[in-house]
């Protein structure tokens, strides 16, 4: 059955974007045009959870800028965990080990609850250099762990790390069995330091094959790929690209909200709007033409080479 002969009620998952305030400045930021701080509105927002609830929405991711310094993030995701969606959260790790005891808490509420912390190396002298506070994101997935929150980990491929993906294996293993990595997406404004941090798609395709012979030394891990689920085996890791295999999935299963309310269809393109969800419901968005308009793309909306960076973690 193609895309065009399915109708749904609603997205299957929305990434929602509750806050611009972040403490780092990664270099491939896809939040970067935010030029100030700004939180989502909490009472609008939790109207809107209701209404997620009631279109079927599977799971809700809580990303930003840095969620953890939204001032009702434990409000939203209390109110969150009410709903049926499955709730993740995407943190980049850098808030204080009480946030994380805190966060970890919420674990106990809730199954599945799974939160991504972004890293893109184990080490100061790669990681420092695409993201930063290395240290810091390290003791914050430790003190998630010891309190019985395991998280997983997400790293977007680069120049700087293509050939050491695998050293996240060897350095969390077996505290962490479950790792998500992201290719880099070309903004929709390109500058010179991002084409230097963007791989061929040779160096992805050698990456990937490196992955996999590395992966095979630990058989218990989970491995994810935008697009697709991998086991140790390079066939599966060379599965052809979204471009290739219409798998954009902007409008068609998935929309983000942004932190000034506006529904957007694919978070990663900020230029995507569908409408103001300030004065109009997600329903009345979801049946738009404007939402129409860019579910029926002939190619995915952000122009994206090789596979789509924007998918939601395993739950």
């Amino acid at each position: 059955m193609g895309r065009d002969e399915i109708t749904l009620r609603g997205p299957l998952w929305v990434q929602a974007d509750i806050t611009t305030s972040c403490s780092l400045s990664c270099r491939y930021c896809y939040a970067s045009h935010w030029k100030e701080e700004r939180h989502i509105d909490t009472e609008r927002f939790l109207e809107l959870l209701a209404e997620m609830d009631e279109m079927g929405v599977f799971l809700l991711l809580l990303a930003g800028g840095e969620p953890l310094r939204h001032p009702d993030f434990f409000r939203i995701l209390e109110a969150a965990i009410q709903t049926r969606m499955s709730v993740s959260v995407l943190t980049n790790g850098t808030e204080s080990p009480e946030l994380a005891v805190r966060l970890a808490e919420c674990h106990k509420n809730i199954h599945p609850f799974v939160v991504q912390v972004s890293l893109d190396h184990p080490s100061e002298a790669v990681n420092d250099r695409t993201r930063g506070k290395t240290a810091s994101v390290r003791q914050f997935i430790h003190t998630l762990a010891e309190n019985g929150l395991t998280p997983q980990i997400a790293t977007v491929i680069t120049t700087v790390n293509k050939d050491r993906l695998g050293d996240l294996f060897h350095a969390f293993h077996p505290t962490i069995r479950a790792f998500h990595f992201m290719n880099l997406m070309p903004p929709e404004r390109p500058t010179r330091e991002l084409d230097s941090l963007m791989p061929t798609d040779e160096q992805l395709r050698d990456s990937y094959a490196l992955l996999a012979e590395q992966m095979r030394n630990f058989p218990d891990i989970r491995v994810s790929h935008p697009q697709m689920m991998c086991s140790p085996t390079a066939t599966s890791l060379f599965r052809e690209s979204t471009a290739e295999g219409h798998g954009c999935t902007a409008c068609g299963t998935h929309v983000g909200i942004a932190p000034n309310l506006d529904m957007v269809a694919c978070s990663l393109v900020p230029s995507s709007v569908v409408g103001s969800l300030r004065e109009s419901g997600m329903k009345e968005l979801w049946n738009s033409a404007q939402k129409s308009h860019f579910e029926t793309f002939p190619e995915p909306i952000c122009q994206a080479r090789g596979d789509c960076p924007s998918s939601p973690p395993q739950v």
